[in-house]
């Protein structure tokens, strides 16, 4: 009997410490919140028209996640309206490190070139990586992929 008292004693306290590691937080407002598609409404290029998007996730629980974007967008220049990607993505890659700063992340490092940027953040149990490619295609059609990769910070590697 009381070895069976001390098994339901030791399952109590498993069970007890799996739940409160299931009540914490698994990703950031940021990475749960964060559309890319969102972000480029508000930048507001006339230039661009959208077509299509979508994005995925994965995940492996207390682990790490992933988030992949591909937005799909028809460029409509005319005379004196020209797309100007370099000038879109500096404004893309402000307002996303606005958002990543509004959700509480701490920036790390980073870059940027014509058609792209990154950086690394992290918050109080997380660190994260996010970038951005933009590329214009055959035709007037202009795709922007994006991935925000996020690991808790006890996560093992």
């Amino acid at each position: 009997m009381r070895r069976f008292i001390f098994c339901l004693v030791v399952a109590g306290f498993a069970l007890s410490g799996c739940s409160r590691q299931n009540q914490s937080d698994p990703e950031t407002g940021f990475f749960r919140d964060f559309s890319l598609a969102n972000i480029v409404e508000r930048i507001n290029a006339p230039e661009l028209k959208s077509e299509s998007s979508g994005f995925s996730g994965t995940s492996s629980p207390g682990i790490r996640r992933r988030k992949d974007f591909s937005l799909f967008y028809r460029i409509e220049e005319r005379d004196g309206a020209k797309f100007d990607e370099a000038g879109f993505i500096m404004k893309l890659k402000a307002e996303t490190e606005k958002a990543a700063d509004e959700a509480g992340l701490r920036r790390h490092g980073g870059g940027s070139g014509g058609d792209t940027f990154d950086f690394d953040y992290s918050g109080e149990d997380h660190e994260g990586w996010m970038e951005v490619v933009g590329a214009r295609m055959e035709g007037n059609r202009y795709k922007l992929w994006g991935v925000i990769r996020e690991t808790p910070k006890h996560a093992k590697q």
